[in-house]
């Protein structure tokens, strides 16, 4: 026992664990007595124990073993030189024997400079064989599951560190998980995520695989990404802690953003961002998330988050425009014009506070904001005319600077309609006149009906019909000036035989 304790004294001690070849060639003569003894001893002992074992020491610290670049058959494995050696010792009778003894062979024997990486190509030899023997192998139907690592373990130490991480995620229970941190801690330790082979021996040094683009980065990338997904739903916040440690940031901000909108968990992740990201690289975040969705009120928060506010109006605009004339009880439509009175209410009550006004003016966006405003106004003003408040709706809609009320107004109307209005107010043009044109000709039956009535009196006041007379007669004008309108721009056809609809009103009002 002393003198085995003193030679693996001197192999430590060793740079690269060579035993130099006098040494070796002494503990080989003390192997082969110790061998030739054990023979009698065997015969007389049989169940003894120590002599095996220390046989198989002395043969591993005599092992001579020198390696062609041949590589190892997945037919005929048997012809390999470490192979015939490890057979041929005693005590190798588990998996965990066979390795340990296939290690120190490779690592051991000395390595010729003519042949390059023969360490490491023996280990690719020795993952060859492990994935030809397969998963089922190590870990035979019937018995207890050691969650994936029986198979896992023996292809770590081969190097085959993807086969092995991809079989740790695939296995059941917390497979995925230890996969997870077993490969941050691997990638981070500037370990290529990749299996060992013939092709990658002459690359260990090279970290070129560690990049962004490699193939190690786009595999360590796969395994948070599927992990962060277990994670979403129970806690996102968590769930984002995994994506961003993906290396290629293009990538870690692709599926931050999908984290965004799978989970829609927008404050709690906007507070946890903060922690990763500056101010500006979150809102970049926010701003490519809301691109290409179609879920409008989720890209509404967004871009709110973003601060990309002439966006968002521009949204609130679109959804306003295309809920003018939405029935009663329309919840799309409560939902918009809330969210945009609540919106102007909080950022166009104090214009000197607020930042949504200095980020428009900033841009030269102010234009967007008084559109917002005039579509808050059209939401009023179809409110109004639903309800049959006739005359209050026209108040409205002539307090803005859409409609002309006189001939003298149409040049300036027109103008206005092709060159200033957004596209969702003109798009909503044809509603808008139908409305109006209804509201005034409402108006005029009213006070037609009140100059039948006074006609049945015996009574009549005529300064009162008069008047009656005057306010039909300016309704008519007004209604005769939006047909003249219509027809001086181009209208969409959202609104079937607009211009004969209203002409007809105009013909009633004769």
């Amino acid at each position: 026992n002393g003198k085995k304790s003193s030679v693996l004294c001197v192999i430590n001690s060793l740079s690269g664990g060579t035993v130099p070849s006098l040494l070796r060639n002494k503990v080989s003569d003390l192997f082969q007595r110790v061998k030739h003894r054990s023979t009698i001893t065997a015969t007389q002992q049989p169940d003894s124990s120590t002599s095996k074992y220390k046989i198989a020491t002395l043969q591993l610290l005599a092992t001579t073993f020198s390696t062609s670049a041949n590589v190892v058959s997945d037919q005929n494995d048997s012809n390999n030189n470490v192979s015939n050696a490890i057979t041929d010792n005693p005590v190798v009778q588990t998996i965990e024997d066979y390795l340990f003894t296939y290690l120190w062979i490779v690592l051991s024997a000395p390595s010729p400079s003519y042949l390059n990486n023969r360490h490491q190509k023996e280990l690719a030899n020795l993952g060859k064989l492990l994935k030809h023997w397969g998963p089922a192998y190590f870990e035979p139907k019937n018995t207890a599951s050691s969650g994936g690592w029986s198979y896992a373990m023996p292809l770590i130490l081969a190097q085959q560190f993807q086969t092995a991480l991809t079989h740790l995620a695939n296995s059941a229970g917390d497979g995925l998980l230890q996969a997870t941190h077993l490969a941050t801690a691997l990638f981070y330790s500037d370990v290529p995520l990749e299996d060992l082979s013939f092709s990658t021996t002459a690359l260990l040094s090279d970290k070129s695989q560690q990049q962004e683009g490699g193939d190690s980065s786009l595999f360590f990338s796969s395994i948070l990404v599927s992990y962060s997904k277990t994670l979403q739903q129970s806690n996102p916040e968590i769930a984002l802690e995994y994506l961003v440690l993906i290396p290629s940031h293009t990538v870690a901000k692709q599926q931050i953003q999908r984290l965004l909108l799978d989970t829609q968990a927008l404050d709690i992740l906007s507070q946890a961002l903060s922690r990763h990201f500056s101010e500006s690289q979150k809102k970049s975040i926010f701003d490519e998330a809301s691109r290409n969705i179609s879920n409008c009120s989720l890209k509404a928060e967004l871009l709110d988050l973003a601060g990309n506010y002439g966006a968002l109006l521009h949204l609130f605009i679109e959804q306003l425009c295309a809920h003018f004339v939405a029935t009663e009880g329309n919840d799309d439509r409560k939902f918009w014009y809330d969210a945009a009175v609540k919106f102007h209410d909080e950022n166009f009550s104090s214009p000197v506070n607020s930042k949504v006004i200095h980020a428009l003016e900033s841009e030269g966006a102010l234009d967007i904001g008084k559109t917002f405003q005039l579509a808050l106004n059209l939401m009023v003003f179809f409110d109004k005319y639903r309800s049959g408040e006739w005359q209050h709706a026209i108040q409205i809609v002539y307090s803005l600077p859409i409609l002309p009320t006189h001939n003298i107004e149409i040049s300036q109307r027109v103008e206005l309609f092709n060159q200033g209005l957004d596209w969702s107010i003109r798009n909503a043009m044809s509603s808008i006149l139908l409305a109006s044109t209804e509201s005034l000709y409402q108006q005029y039956l009213i006070l037609k009906e009140q100059r039948n009535a006074d006609k049945r009196y015996s009574s009549i006041d005529q300064q009162q019909v008069g008047l009656l007379i005057t306010q039909s007669h300016e309704l008519h004008q007004r209604v005769r000036t939006l047909v003249t309108f219509s027809g001086l721009i181009h209208l969409s056809g959202n609104v079937p035989d607009l211009k004969a609809r209203i002409g007809r009103m105009e013909a009633c009002m004769i």
